[in-house]
């Protein structure tokens, strides 16, 4: 009997570990109409995956999964996505801030508006890194961008600035 439970407990320790492959993902061709179902599955997947995992930088899957939803992204009609002034050199910070905006764009079926979606990615970034465990620490930037989610200000804010550039 201890040797079933043993045995079965690597089985499925060794699912677990291997359960995450992305690799997959590049052989999906992002400019292909017929492949488009698939590569947003992909996309999706790979979301959950960042947003769910704490952060590893040595961690391969998050790498491939990291630079597929950013490929994924740069193939919308949405120009204006990321938030100048931001992110800078905190490259961490941007795949998060990347995922959260696919994922909510994906949940949206691309209905919201870029606003909306970049209000909601940034509250996704502000709630990761806000659990000490997920080892993504709160910046100056996300400190202020958190005190404008308390206050109900963040969309707003956003509006009004010139933060908006492109993916490229």
């Amino acid at each position: 009997m201890k040797n079933y439970c043993l045995g079965l407990m690597m089985l499925m320790t060794g699912l677990i570990a291997t359960a995450q492959d992305f690799s997959y993902v590049n052989e999906i061709d992002l400019e292909d109409k017929a492949q488009y179902e698939e590569a947003k599955e992909a996309a999706m997947e790979c979301c959950c995956y960042l947003t769910a995992v704490r952060y590893d930088k040595k961690d391969e899957q998050r790498t491939i999964a990291a630079t597929y939803v950013k490929q994924w992204l740069e193939t919308l009609d949405s120009q204006d996505i990321l938030l100048q002034n931001v992110f800078e050199e905190q490259e961490s910070l941007l795949e998060m801030y990347m995922a959260y905006y696919a994922m909510n764009y994906l949940d949206e079926e691309g209905e919201a508006a870029v606003t909306e979606l970049q209000a909601a990615a940034l509250e996704g970034v502000v709630a990761y890194c806000s659990i000490p465990t997920n080892k993504l620490k709160m910046t100056k930037e996300l400190k202020e961008i958190s005190k404008l989610i308390e206050s109900g200000e963040l969309e707003q804010s956003i509006i009004n600035s010139t933060l908006t550039s492109s993916v490229d």
